[in-house]
């Protein structure tokens, strides 16, 4: 995912974004009279903290999409080198051990040989997601030490 790139919106966007935006505002503003209300007072009042703590509360929450292939793949590879590891260890019973065949070895090592890459598959995914969560928690810390120092 690259952040770097230019947002360019469409005429119909920018004015759906004017309303979004709007509409938020208007949410935001509900949310402190419920909050803040003291009867008999003619005004709320807003403080930078008050901004700060529905700043935390908004995320954008993106939905949880699990690539096919992610999934896909390490079953794939793990069922495939159960069989042939099967296949290797029980070769016997199915072409009577075959008397020393090397043909024997190759299912068993590349049974092992796909368990093996589908764990790693799996482990390197698994690492690259907790990485980029870590980087957005880095990430959102450091705003919060820079949204403090500059009060």
């Amino acid at each position: 995912m690259n952040g770097n790139k230019k947002i360019i919106f469409t005429e119909s966007a920018k004015q759906r974004f004017e309303k979004f935006h709007l509409e938020i505002n208007e949410e935001v503003e509900r949310y402190f009279q419920e909050r803040k209300f003291v009867p008999g007072d003619e005004f709320i009042e807003v403080t930078a903290s008050d901004i700060d703590e529905v700043a935390q509360r908004f995320r954008i929450s993106r939905p949880i999409t699990t690539n096919p292939i992610k999934t896909l793949i390490p079953i794939v590879y793990t069922t495939m080198g159960l069989l042939l590891t099967g296949l290797g260890l029980f070769y016997e019973q199915f072409k009577s051990i075959l008397e020393g065949d090397p043909k024997r070895l190759v299912f068993i090592g590349s049974g092992i040989f796909m368990i093996g890459l589908s764990w790693a598959y799996v482990y390197i995914i698994k690492n690259r997601e907790r990485r980029e969560q870590l980087e957005r928690h880095f990430k959102e810390m450091e705003k919060r030490r820079n949204n403090i120092s500059e009060n």
